[in-house]
């Protein structure tokens, strides 16, 4: 029984080999339920990060991904460690670029996860074979002028495992991955086994991620044409590479690329307003909230005025106030301010509008104008009581400006932001060409676990964050023009504008 029961405990894990799709927004619908779900992934290195983002705070990330000149783990261990995860009894999700089984060593996985009883799911990808020529606006198929596409290997390229004299006779496109270092070899065997060096072809590089392109050429022409593009790459052969049916629709930030760090709701919510207007987005995760309910008052009555500094703040009251077994019933007779527009959505959303909301998103401007939407004279103005519900450390300057005034209020540091010091939630891009930064705490953090790419252009929300951002960085910084993420939106839509 002891044994029987050890052998249960030891195969009550699984793994998922998951295809996570070329780039950006490829990932199938049950391919992210089963990174949401992961308590591993193991994932590969030509792969959307931002899909690393969905996973749980406690999902243990393990890059295992392999790319030429760069093998970070042998295949053979790879497949121990997916082994081992699950024999621990862990929900594991082995995330591939791609499809698991075109050229992914999916198929190898699957059949040592079978031989070791780990029960496993299959999860298909789609396949960059036809994602990214479609992508790129060209079809890999098309009536009377290419009835068939095959897919090569580019790896070896010397035609021990490739048979060129049947491929420079076929009709149909010729896809060849990762084949990029091999360019040169694969286009001269397919003219010398007899293909027109005439024939149509392009490179595919870095398709459906920052920094695609598009080389077109011929045959003969392309290898050269093509030299300095960068891996991954797709080389396209066939007459349909002559198809120019790219996307016509034309948005403000088609091309553009930005880096949104913070917590992850907020470059949740970042991402998704800068992909509505074209953008690419990579979200960089640097900072987490942690409530501190303990700091939350006994007795509210005490108060005229709640006042919210940020939409975290505003979060972490009313968690607290339903700790405490109350509603906003207990809170009828209060008056509410907020920092900005964007917090006082964030106040609504719980039943609540807003009485007052500054000129200006700042701190500094709220303290400045507050105070004459206080009822009375300027005694009992001062009389008045105020809650200022804001963060562990937040800027002094609401504080400052109420004192100069005589206003009595009480602090509640209500939340603290940390740092998220997961490497593996940290990505990287030299292509972004603005990096948004929503707090000086969102600064810290940043630069705590990376640097800014070259060239690129700050855009921060609040003068806090660039007053902050100065210590760390002497580049363009940009203001938002209005409160929120709209402003953010704004902001970048009107630089490229004036860049173009």
């Amino acid at each position: 029984m002891k044994n029987n029961t050890n052998t249960k405990k030891q195969n009550s894990g699984s793994v998922a080999l998951v295809g996570a799709g070329p780039g950006r927004g490829t990932i199938t619908l049950r391919g992210l339920e089963a990174v949401r779900s992961a308590q591993v992934i193991c994932y590969d290195e030509l792969l959307d990060k931002e899909l690393l983002n969905y996973a749980s705070a406690d999902c243990e990330l393990i890059p295992v991904g392999k790319r030429h000149g760069a093998h970070s783990m042998p295949q053979p261990e790879i497949t121990a460690l997916l082994i081992e995860k699950a024999r621990q009894g862990k929900r594991v999700v082995r995330l591939k670029g791609g499809d698991s089984f075109v050229f992914g060593r999916g198929s190898e996985e699957a059949g040592a996860l079978k031989d070791a009883g780990i029960p496993f799911e299959l999860v298909p990808g789609v396949s960059s074979a036809t994602a990214v020529p479609e992508a790129l606006g060209i079809p890999v198929t098309h009536r009377s002028i290419a009835p068939s596409f095959t897919v090569v290997t580019g790896h070896g390229a010397d035609g021990a495992s490739v048979d060129y004299e049947t491929l420079a006779r076929m009709k149909g496109t010729l896809l060849f991955l990762m084949g990029m270092h091999n360019m040169t070899e694969i286009t001269n065997k397919l003219i010398a086994h007899g293909m027109d060096p005439d024939t149509p072809a392009s490179v595919l590089s870095k398709g459906l991620m920052p920094g695609e392109q598009r080389i077109d050429g011929t045959l003969d022409t392309i290898a050269h044409l093509a030299k300095d593009a960068p891996a991954p790459g797709i080389i396209l052969i066939g007459n349909v590479a002559e198809f120019h049916l790219e996307t016509t629709l034309r948005r403000p930030l088609d091309g553009t690329c930005v880096i949104a760090s913070g917590t992850a709701p907020f470059t949740e919510r970042l991402k998704n307003a800068l992909e509505e207007q074209g953008a690419c987005v990579i979200r960089k995760n640097c900072l987490k909230t942690e409530v501190m309910s303990e700091n939350f008052p006994e007795d509210l009555s005490r108060f005229d005025w709640i006042v919210f500094t940020s939409g975290n703040g505003a979060a972490g009251f009313f968690d607290s106030l339903r700790m405490r077994s109350l509603d906003i019933r207990d809170i009828a007779d209060k008056k509410f301010a907020c920092v900005g527009k964007g917090t006082a959505e964030k106040l609504y959303e719980f039943g609540i509008r807003a009485d007052f909301v500054p000129s200006l998103h700042s701190a500094k401007c709220l303290g400045r104008e507050l105070p004459e939407m206080l009822t009375g004279s300027q005694a009992q103005r001062a009389e008045s009581k105020l809650l200022l519900v804001l963060a562990e450390n937040a800027s002094p300057d609401l504080e400052t400006e109420l004192d100069a005034k005589g206003i009595s209020f009480e602090k509640c540091a209500i939340y603290r932001t940390v740092p998220v010091t997961s490497a593996s939630k940290s990505p990287k891009s030299s292509d972004a060409g603005y990096v948004v930064f929503s707090s000086q705490a969102s600064v810290r953090a940043f630069f705590g676990s990376g640097v800014m790419p070259g060239g690129a252009k700050a855009v921060c929300m609040g003068s806090a964050a660039a007053k902050e951002l100065m210590q760390y960085f002497n580049g363009t910084i940009l203001m938002a023009e209005k409160a929120g993420i709209p402003g953010v939106v704004s902001t970048i839509i009107s630089d490229q504008c004036q860049r173009r």
